[in-house]
């Protein structure tokens, strides 16, 4: 099972063209990411709460995503079962949302 962490995002899902076009959500994340390694020092804290946030609505997107979506991502990435987690605030306080699919 792959499991869709920030790392694997970055490595595999926002550098794979096609997943791109098909799911254009991701091209924001895919800027805010990239912005990391153009900042200043006194940016960094910034662009990097923005990159965070933006990876994680990202994975809170795929989580939500119609069976549909979720079959034509994993085929895209050659998985044949996937697993997403994200941070929801609920109450106050942070929980941690996982599906597996």
């Amino acid at each position: 099972m792959d499991t869709i962490t920030d790392e694997y995002m970055r490595s595999r899902v926002l550098n794979h063209g096609e997943l791109l076009q098909q799911f254009p959500f991701l091209v924001p994340v895919k800027t805010a990411v990239e912005a990391l390694g153009t900042c200043l020092q006194c940016q960094a804290k910034a662009k990097g709460i923005a990159a965070r946030t933006a990876l994680n609505q990202a994975r809170r997107t795929i989580g939500m995503m119609s069976d549909a979506d979720k079959l034509r991502f994993k085929r895209l990435l050659n998985a044949a079962s996937m697993r997403v987690q994200w941070t929801e605030a609920i109450g106050g306080s942070n929980k941690r949302v996982i599906k597996d699919f």
